[in-house]
C-alpha cells in the first residue's frame, strides 16, 4: 500500500516529510537514486562498523569464537 510523503523546501534543500509508519531510528539516511526508474530510495545506515564486520563475517568466514580465545602479552618495557 502507498502513502503520501509531503515535500517543501527549506533554504537550498528538499524536505520529505514521511509519514510515521515510515519514521527512521537513526539521525542520517544514505540517498540513492535508481538510474532505470528514477526512484529516490532512502535506507537506514549501518553501525560505523556493523557493516564492515558483516560483510567480512560473510565473504571470509570468521568463526564468531575467533577473538575469544587470544593470547594476552602484556605491553613491552622500553628505555
Amino acid at each position: 500500500m502507498h502513502q503520501l510523503a509531503s515535500l517543501f523546501i527549506n533554504g537550498h534543500s528538499q524536505v520529505v516529510c514521511l509519514p510515521e509508519a515510515f519514521h527512521f531510528d537513526c539521525k542520517e539516511v544514505y540517498v540513492c537514486k535508481d538510474p532505470n526508474t528514477g526512484n529516490i530510495i532512502l535506507s537506514r545506515t549501518a553501525e560505523p562498523w556493523q557493516e564492515f564486520i558483516n560483510l567480512a563475517n560473510k565473504s571470509l568466514n570468521i568463526p564468531s569464537d575467533s577473538m575469544v580465545a587470544r593470547k594476552v602479552v602484556p605491553p613491552q618495557k622500553r628505555k
